[in-house]
């Protein structure tokens, strides 16, 4: 293993470009000690975060969101293993060239990466610390050599100072001697790279094994007790969107925790990088590739699956020009699939308002554009503006008739967005009348306030009575700033209490039947 002096300080005032210059030498050196990476070294490198750790760590745990920082609860502590534990060849990955070039990780090394990186953790805040072992097939290596490595986890553990023992391998390395080992380290989290579904992508990245496996090994883990994560990847030889759909509806069946998903990289000395040179593969054109991970990731996140990672990120250590070849890689990807879901759901939101796109230019008609609010949380800011302010710039195109401002609102959940008609209060304050009748159960009140609430809607004034058996409301609502209309608004209301009768009107409406 190197030293540390091998990578220069990376100081949290550094100019970004400063850091990143010192990154790219530092990449540079190392590359010529220690070969290329691989999509597993790539994702949780130790050599390179053995050496960074201390001076990173404590930067890595703030990220903007809307120009504030905020501290990240938690934080992985990746031990990089070499590919020793796997006998395949899987098209795209390069261990095994560069497992040859590296020297053994020992417990030495295991231990002094945890303590680099807990002399900044320990620092902070965190809810959780996990040490996570990454690069290989982890268990597939011998089982005392598994045991040499977790009985260090466990020690730290065992004594406070980390939080989870966390891991990731094949399908096809898992049955219950391991898992009774696992279980004897006290180990929490274990990964599969499952990569596809589909028998046909399988056998064509030489896999070595069909889908059977994945449902098995995921079975007895979850029943072990262990957090289930599964890892995906998008735009393998034979692969199509249908197969990526597919894939994502069999990973929500299984029902794991977390999930990543990767678009698929073409790293030198593959034999995907080979059939790459030859013309024999074609890697999915970048929009593509957003396209089939933004569709697989509405899927697993409907489905409430904590999606961790998407593509890899800068700090992995990849650049064009490099090991990457067919302009696969991007170092913001995850940030280009939830910007094209947030532009999505704003879009659909302006649909129901009755705003269309390319309606034309107010500019040139002289008519006042109207005014118009895209709220997100904080952390969603960066999504709703765009990678490169893309989706600021879509609108701006699209829509000329508007006239949009970006805000953040800390009372949204996370891929939440909500969009605000300026013009509509400003013209006055609407009104609109709920009324619910119905056999009284418990939480009436607070699903029609919760559901007002995630429209935009006020509540400004509520009066409720039981009646024997039978409840009866009557509340008064703001709609000035809703997000929707007063029929979707009832539809909405409708689906949290269907027993119940539900109706919406505008005031005027209300007023109006009131006078007859």
């Amino acid at each position: 293993m190197f030293s540390r002096r091998i990578l220069p300080p990376v100081h949290r005032n550094m100019h970004k470009e400063e850091r990143r210059v010192q990154i790219v030498r530092a990449v540079k050196l190392t590359k010529s000690r220690f070969g290329s990476f691989s999509h597993e070294t790539c994702r949780d490198s130790h050599t390179v975060n053995r050496a960074r750790a201390s001076t990173t760590a404590r930067s890595a745990m703030f990220r903007g969101n809307g120009g504030k920082r905020q501290v990240k609860k938690h934080a992985i502590i990746p031990i990089f293993i070499p590919h020793l534990g796997c006998p395949n060849d899987c098209i795209f990955c390069n261990q095994k060239k560069i497992t040859a070039k590296l020297k053994p990780v020992t417990g030495s090394d295991v231990e002094k990466t945890i303590e680099t990186w807990l002399s900044t953790l320990e620092t902070m805040d965190l809810d959780t610390i996990e040490v996570a072992f990454f690069g290989g097939s982890f268990t597939g290596l011998p089982i005392e050599d598994q045991s040499a490595y977790l009985a260090i986890a466990k020690r730290y553990k065992d004594s406070g100072r980390i939080d989870k023992i966390h891991m990731s391998t094949r399908p096809d390395y898992i049955d219950r001697v391991i898992l009774d080992n696992l279980k004897r380290y006290d180990v929490d989290t274990i990964e599969l790279g499952v990569q596809s579904f589909d028998d046909r992508v399988l056998k064509l990245s030489n896999r070595g094994h069909d889908s059977s496996i994945v449902y098995e090994s995921s079975r007895l883990i979850k029943e072990y007790g262990f957090e289930l994560g599964i890892q995906l990847m998008i735009g393998l030889p034979g692969d199509s969107l249908e197969t990526c759909l597919m894939s994502a509806k069999e990973t929500v069946k299984i029902a794991p925790s977390i999930a990543r998903l990767y678009p698929t990289i073409v790293i030198d000395d593959t034999e995907l990088c080979e059939q790459y040179k030859r013309g024999e593969y074609k890697p999915l054109p970048q929009d593509e590739a957003v396209f089939r991970t933004a569709e697989m990731y509405k899927i697993l996140d409907d489905a409430g699956i904590n999606i961790i990672r998407v593509g890899l990120k800068s700090s992995d250590i990849i650049h064009d020009g490099g090991e990457i070849n067919g302009g696969t890689f991007h170092p913001a990807f995850r940030q280009l699939v939830e910007g094209s879901i947030a532009r999505e759901r704003l879009q659909e939101k302006l649909a129901r308002m009755g705003f269309v796109g390319k309606s034309g230019s107010a500019e040139k008609t002289g008519v006042r554009r109207t005014k118009i609010d895209f709220c997100s949380c904080p952390d969603d800011f960066s999504n709703m503006i765009g990678n490169s302010s893309v989706n600021k710039k879509f609108f701006a195109r699209e829509y000329p008739q508007l006239n949009i401002m970006y805000k953040t609102d800390s009372n949204l959940a996370k891929g939440e967005y909500i969009i605000i008609n300026k013009e509509n209060s400003m013209k006055n304050n609407e009104k609109a009348v709920v009324t619910v009748i119905g056999k009284d159960t418990v939480g009436i009140l607070a699903k029609v306030a919760t559901s007002c609430a995630e429209a935009n809607c006020n509540v400004i004034e509520v009066t409720q009575s039981v009646l024997e058996d039978y409840f009866c409301m009557v509340m008064l609502i703001s709609i000035g700033e809703a997000t929707m209309n007063v029929d979707e608004l009832q539809k909405k209301i409708q689906a949290v209490i269907p027993e119940m009768a539900v109706h919406v009107m505008h005031e005027n409406i209300f007023s109006s039947m009131h006078r007859i």
